[in-house]
C-alpha cells in the first residue's frame, strides 16, 4: 500500500513540475534484458531483469503492467501485477535510465544505497 501511496504521489508531483505521461506501453528505450554485471548477460542470474512492452520478468517473478508512467524520456514508473513462487501481488517499480540508455537505475526505493543499477545485455 506505502508503494502505491508513493507512486501517486510522484505522479501528481511529477505532473506539476515535470509533465508526467500515462503511455500505453513501455517505452522501446527500457526495453530488453538488464543485469547486474555484464557477465551475467549470457545467464539466469537472481538479478537479471527482462522489460517487455507490457511487462517485466525477474529471476523467479514475473508482472504485467497495470499502469505506465514516464517523465521525460528517462524515467518510468509502473504499477504491476506480479506472480511467482504460487503468490500474486501488486507491486511498485520505478527506473531511471542514464541518457546513454546503458544503465538502468531501479529507484524504486529512495535511499541510494539501495538502488541496483543493471546493464543494458547486448
Amino acid at each position: 500500500m506505502r508503494a502505491i501511496i508513493i507512486f501517486v504521489s510522484l505522479a501528481l508531483s511529477s505532473a506539476i513540475a515535470c509533465a508526467a505521461e500515462t503511455q500505453n506501453k513501455i517505452p522501446t528505450n527500457f526495453q530488453g534484458l538488464w543485469a547486474s554485471e555484464l557477465r551475467f548477460c549470457e545467464t539466469n542470474h537472481e538479478y537479471n531483469l527482462r522489460i517487455n512492452s507490457q511487462s517485466l520478468e525477474f529471476w523467479e517473478s514475473s508482472g504485467s503492467a497495470l499502469s505506465i508512467v514516464t517523465r521525460g524520456k528517462n524515467e518510468l514508473a509502473l504499477i504491476v501485477n506480479f506472480t511467482g513462487e504460487g503468490l500474486e501481488w501488486i507491486g511498485f517499480a520505478h527506473f531511471q535510465i542514464l541518457s546513454d540508455e546503458s544503465k538502468l537505475i531501479d529507484i524504486s526505493d529512495p535511499d541510494p544505497k539501495n538502488q541496483l543499477v543493471r546493464h543494458r545485455c547486448p
